[in-house]
């Protein structure tokens, strides 16, 4: 996996929580740093500040996250527990960072108290209900990525070998 995924993937992260907290721009900034870092070559060999859209703050955020795996900027918004809360209710298919907070200011601010309501008619939503029931019954949590790099190289290794294979390259 690449390092660009990670980096990305926290960045995202803070786009949403920023998204969570109504602050638009800083959402927007972070969230298109996510998708231009995805998509750009090696985020640990070149000076983030030079991708188009990338200013001091986002940089500062890619550094610390290079380093240490987090951030400053990160780790404060994840103080706010009830915007951790509503970040883990847009974890649902088809509930993004909008119908997180309508369903807060409905009083629904976690997964159980949403599982609740539906399951008493206030919502009606059976599809919301079959995913919590998925994510509950899910045994694979994201694993870090040191965690499962030998195994992705393998893989790697074992299908290069497949006769024909012009190119492996992992994914997700």
């Amino acid at each position: 996996m690449s390092r660009n995924v990670d980096i990305a993937y926290e960045l995202e992260r803070i786009g949403k929580l920023y998204q969570l907290k109504e602050d638009r721009f800083r959402s927007i900034t972070f969230l298109s740093a996510a998708r231009m870092i995805r998509g750009s070559m090696d985020v640990q060999s070149i000076d983030p500040k030079s991708l188009t859209g990338i200013g001091n703050s986002v940089a500062e955020a890619i550094s610390q996250l290079l380093a240490t795996g987090t951030c400053d900027r990160l780790q404060d918004l994840e103080k706010d527990k009830n915007l951790v809360a509503l970040f883990e209710l847009t974890t649902i298919p088809s509930i993004g960072p909008k119908t997180a907070l309508k369903l807060a200011k409905d009083g629904i601010r976690s997964i159980a108290e949403l599982e609740q309501a539906i399951l008493v008619g206030k919502i009606k939503k059976p599809a919301w209900l079959e995913a919590i029931t998925f994510q509950k019954r899910k045994t694979v949590a994201r694993q870090p990525r040191e965690a499962v790099e030998p195994l992705v190289q393998a893989l790697v290794q074992a299908l290069s070998a497949v006769p024909g294979t012009l190119a492996v390259e992992p994914a997700g």
